[in-house]
């Protein structure tokens, strides 16, 4: 049942039972702004505000989008996303921030006061590949500088769907191998660079160490932490299926970031192409790379309760257009420079030590636990946290990213303290 049905019928539920049509009609209003079903898992830190906080959000895109059909406020679904991550946060105290402009792109560059390390911290930052900017993470990023007295450098890569895939990685990658042939200009240690990375960030986090292996780098990345990583597994895995509701990554959502990343136009068609698990022909894997995408092989028995994966039929009945979408689709996927989670075991056998961290009701929840299960079985040190009622992108609820005071998300400020303290490990083992 539609949530304005459910708001009318309580509405009219109370003014009934109170002899009242003007109560009811009241009642009404209040549920249709107010509710809002499968906003925030029950268990989540500070529920309550992060239910308002999510659904101000909500309602806000409703707004929005409405001034848009008329023409009014941003002009395409794309610009609309983008406000989300137009704020720039304010940089820590006792941190400096220095810019370099490089031919393509910047990259930031954070030091804090009490600077100690010789190490350093390169932050990939998240947003779907296609909206977000180091600015918007600067309170966050110089947190990480501050609390581990150490470099922290974040680059500004171009976004899709304006510069598609492989464009974004390869400023990644780029910007890597300068941060490391530019140590000396830096003051770090080019023996003590581990990458970290949020969502999309902690996709561009592996694909960047994967080139760096294929193409014979002679540098190498001491660890990898990666929050909440999007490594390029199904779309049907227990918990992408499980918590496609979430936000503020839906499948709406979800599907708006692949399709922009790829390069493609959102239309309705190729939205219910990805809904209906047709975009992809599996067939396509090689033995070794179903295998590792294989959520049976990789996931608990809690996990895969009342999993029921989607039919991957062949389609050969789809139009032409259809077609060459899941032709385009199907190549990028089996290619593991565009799809971390197919990387081979003959190179993850060179991974370095890593941390995970993943949310319970994140659809790429099972993205990191199969990539952390694979490393395991391939001999690598690596460890995973699953945080208990959390949601994609949970850690812009903590203090540390400064929209919340803190203790306002007790959990989650402990998450990122935890962070911290993980990063000031992998710098020093």
């Amino acid at each position: 049942m539609k949530r304005e049905s459910v708001s009318l019928a309580i509405g009219l539920s109370g003014g009934w039972l109170a002899n009242s049509p003007i109560l009811g009609i009241f009642q009404g209003l209040v549920f249709y702004f107010f509710y809002e079903p499968g906003l925030v898992p029950s268990n989540a830190d500070g529920a309550t505000m992060m239910y308002f906080s999510l659904l101000a959000r909500v309602r806000g895109k409703t707004i929005i989008q409405s001034l848009m059909k008329v023409g009014l406020g941003p002009t395409s679904e794309l610009a609309r996303r983008r406000l989300a991550t137009a704020k720039h946060t304010k940089i820590r105290e006792k941190c400096s921030e220095e810019i370099i402009e490089l031919e393509n792109f910047k990259i930031f560059v954070y030091r804090p006061e009490n600077l100690e390390s010789k190490g350093a911290v390169v932050y990939f930052h998240g947003g779907g590949f296609a909206l977000g900017q180091v600015r918007f993470y600067r309170t966050f990023v110089s947190s990480i500088a501050v609390a581990n007295s150490v470099t922290v450098i974040c680059p500004e890569y171009r976004k899709a769907p304006e510069n598609p895939y492989p464009t974004p990685v390869e400023d990644c990658y780029e910007s890597a191998l300068y941060i490391f042939e530019n140590a000396g200009r830096f003051s770090i240690d080019p023996q003590n660079i581990i990458f970290t990375g949020d969502s999309a960030g902690g996709y561009m986090a592996v694909e960047v160490w994967y080139r760096m292996l294929v193409r014979s780098s002679k540098f190498q990345v001491t660890g990898i932490h990666l929050l909440y990583p999007a490594l390029g597994g199904p779309l049907d895995t227990p918990s992408q299926i499980r918590n496609s509701r979430y936000p503020p990554l839906t499948f709406d959502a979800m599907a708006h970031f692949l399709l922009w990343f790829i390069g493609e136009e959102v239309s309705s068609w190729k939205i219910n192409m990805i809904a209906k698990n047709e975009c992809f022909d599996f067939t396509r894997l090689s033995d070794e790379q179903r295998s590792c995408v294989d959520p049976t092989k990789y996931l608990d028995d809690r996990e895969l309760q009342n999993w029921k994966p989607k039919n991957n039929k062949e389609c050969a009945n789809l139009s032409g257009e259809k077609m060459e979408l899941r032709e385009k689709w199907s190549t990028l996927m089996i290619d593991p420079l565009f799809s971390p989670l197919i990387i081979p075991d003959s190179a993850l056998k060179s991974f370095p030590k890593c941390i995970i961290t993943v949310c319970d009701s994140d659809v790429l929840k099972n993205d990191g636990q199969i990539f952390h299960s694979r490393l395991q079985k391939n001999g690598r040190k690596s460890s995973i946290s699953v945080l208990e009622g959390s949601i994609h992108s949970v850690v812009v609820f903590s203090h540390y990213f400064g929209f919340f005071p803190k203790g306002t998300f007790s959990k989650i400020d402990e998450c990122v303290e935890k962070y911290h303290d993980d990063l000031r490990k992998l710098l020093n083992e």
